[in-house]
């Protein structure tokens, strides 16, 4: 696997690092779409702060449009390519819960898939002790791979749930 250098990635535009609450969990979802479960999520979790960070303009536009017309204290909603802002905006042990819901397999490049980035290693530099990982995804054979990944290169613990 090629090494991932957190160096070599530039902030985002006009990016301010986050405070975050250092009295309660943080959870990170990426690739948030149109916010559907952040903006669910952060209303069930009160006791909670969520980041949700959404790369596609016409995705987070929508998800913003949602969450302007009924904000919720503990969510922050983030336009941005995850890779560099986890890499600037996230200190080590930080996160308690990942989300990574219906990711884009890749299916032409293999080595874009999230566990198999060279970035999923920094990824996990971000998550406290038993941080849990949820990845779900409707494609069995990435579900396949990814549980693969988890088992044997980065040895996770992994739950297999199958939703109907």
């Amino acid at each position: 696997m090629r090494l991932f250098r957190p160096d070599a990635l530039s902030a985002p535009r006009d990016f301010v690092r986050p405070e975050l609450p250092s009295d309660r969990a943080v959870w990170l979802e990426i690739g948030a779409g149109v916010g559907l479960h952040a903006l669910t999520c952060a209303r069930q979790h009160a006791d909670i702060n969520l980041i949700a960070i959404e790369r596609t303009a016409e995705k987070f536009q929508k998800f913003q449009q949602s969450y302007l017309l009924d904000p919720i204290a503990n969510l922050m909603p983030v336009h941005a390519d995850a890779l560099p802002w986890v890499v600037h905006a996230l200190p080590p042990a930080s996160i308690t819960k990942l989300f990574i819901l219906y990711p884009n397999p890749e299916p032409k490049n293999p080595a874009q898939r999230w566990l198999n980035m060279p970035f999923f290693a920094f990824l996990l530099s971000r998550l406290q002790a038993n941080a849990e990982i949820v990845l779900v995804s409707n494609i069995p054979s990435y579900v396949d791979e990814a549980e693969q990944q988890a088992r044997t290169v980065w040895q996770l613990p992994v739950t297999r749930h199958v939703v109907t």
